[in-house]
């Protein structure tokens, strides 16, 4: 096998992923996984992140501690954003399965990583994260994050950032605030997703 095979299987797996196919996007991540291992060299961001994409979305218990690996490994190699990234999708996971408490000190930390990376793209996300999880705890600090959130992702066109972010603002409007806000932001969303 080339030497690049790896790789290879990792991007193979982030294409799966975004088409939806989960379980595939898994295989091919472990498989990268195991590749590279088998060389002696330290799994990509990529593979270890299409390993948990199945279990974050599908709420199995191992997701969480699969992001934190993909942490610990990004912090093995000096690699902050990746860290950061990986922070705060176990921030999320926890936050969505409804552990508030373990969201809130992942998401904190995940801000923290992220804030010594200088990149605004990988601040938004963990702003984002941090304001899903303050949602219904703290609507006033939960906003004030998705504001900043959105502000970081729309100054370096981070799309899909921006629109999680609209989302989430529009739920919080929705449920906390101006149903009238919370329908323009859901139509400015469907508008940037058609």
């Amino acid at each position: 096998e080339h030497e690049r095979y790896p790789d290879a299987c990792a991007a193979a797996a982030r294409k799966a992923g975004q088409l939806g196919d989960l379980a595939r996007a898994e295989g091919l991540g472990r498989r990268a996984v195991e590749l590279a291992v088998a060389r002696g060299k330290a799994p990509s961001q990529e593979a270890l992140y299409a390993t948990a994409l199945r279990s974050s979305v599908e709420g199995e218990e191992d997701a969480i501690a699969l992001h934190l690996r993909r942490r610990d490994l990004a912090l093995s190699v000096g690699d902050q954003y990746g860290a950061a990234s990986a922070q705060a999708y176990a921030a999320m996971v926890a936050g969505y399965r409804g552990d508030t408490k373990a969201a809130l000190a992942l998401a904190d930390d995940a801000l923290r990583l992220a804030e010594k990376t200088g990149s605004p793209g990988v601040r938004a996300f963990a702003l984002f994260v941090l304001g899903e999880t303050l949602h219904d705890l703290d609507p006033t600090r939960a906003t004030r994050h998705l504001e900043d959130a959105l502000a970081l992702a729309r100054s370096v066109r981070a799309g899909f950032i921006a629109d999680i972010t609209l989302v989430s603002l529009a739920s919080l409007h929705g449920r906390h605030g101006d149903p009238h806000r919370a329908l323009e932001l859901f139509i400015e969303v469907v508008g940037n997703w058609r």
